[in-house]
């Protein structure tokens, strides 16, 4: 017997599973997720350029994380449109999820146990777990995007979008590929900012090998999971229609 969960209600669950896998990683400050590093590098940068004279509202808002993370996805999605040669609105969707998603990423790092300041204080062994629980969070988010017909944030689009255009049958597969590659990327961009190859002191290290590693495997296990166990159903059949209708023109 399979269990029934509506389309909308995993959207709106990966959402939040993604932004607290990416806070989680953060605050666990043993290797943030793959596509934190550059964010979090690129708001340090922000930040100190930021005149004084500006409100600290203003400030802590366009030198944060998730706002350097919608710049970052805006580029993905400018590159992804020029490899695949072609662009539709529905693309711009996908931001909209990601304004959503960078929305509720804020609003988790202004709980205090989320401020660095406290988080430094954290014994290892909580450290750990609260990395492994992102390890946990965030490829099931991948997982929960893939199987939604809701446009998910930029950085998945461009990955499912991959899968489809290439017709690869086994998306974990490009998960892990472009994990690695986004890894490797980020090394160069904090170098950019930095010049520094020390790139372990801007949330680049082993947990963040650890995530890339085990991120593919999971997805598929989480997909492989909802394929056997659940029903998926919808709220809105004429919205998947017609997002369906719109997917079906390609990537």
């Amino acid at each position: 017997m399979k269990i029934t969960i509506h389309k909308e209600t995993l959207y709106i669950i990966s959402i939040i599973l993604y932004a607290l896998g990416t806070a989680l990683s953060v605050v666990a400050n043993l290797g943030a997720s793959v596509y934190s590093p550059s964010a979090l590098a690129l708001s340090y940068a922000i930040s100190n350029a930021l005149p004084t004279s500006w409100g600290k509202g203003i400030s802590h808002i366009i030198g944060s994380q998730p706002f350097s993370e919608i710049i970052i996805y805006a580029c993905f999605l400018v590159m992804f449109c020029i490899v695949i040669r072609k662009f539709r609105p529905a693309f711009l969707l996908s931001f909209l999820t990601t304004f959503i998603y960078a929305v509720i990423l804020y609003a988790f790092q202004w709980i205090p146990a989320f401020w660095p300041d406290i988080n430094h204080n954290y014994p290892l062994y909580l450290r750990i777990i609260l990395l492994l629980l992102s390890i946990c969070c965030l490829p099931t988010s991948v997982a929960l995007f893939f199987k939604g017909y809701l446009y998910p944030p930029t950085i998945f689009l461009v990955q499912k979008g991959l899968v489809a255009h290439y017709h690869i049958k086994k998306s974990w597969i490009i998960v892990l590929m472009f994990d690695i590659t986004f890894m490797l990327v980020s090394i160069f961009i904090i170098y950019g900012i930095y010049q520094d190859w020390q790139f372990w002191n801007y949330h680049l290290s082993y947990g963040t090998l650890l995530n890339v590693i085990l991120s593919g495997p999971i997805v598929g296990l989480v997909m492989s999971f909802i394929d056997k166990y659940v029903e998926l159903k919808t709220f809105f059949p004429k919205l998947e229609e017609k997002l369906e209708i719109e997917k079906q023109k390609g990537y």
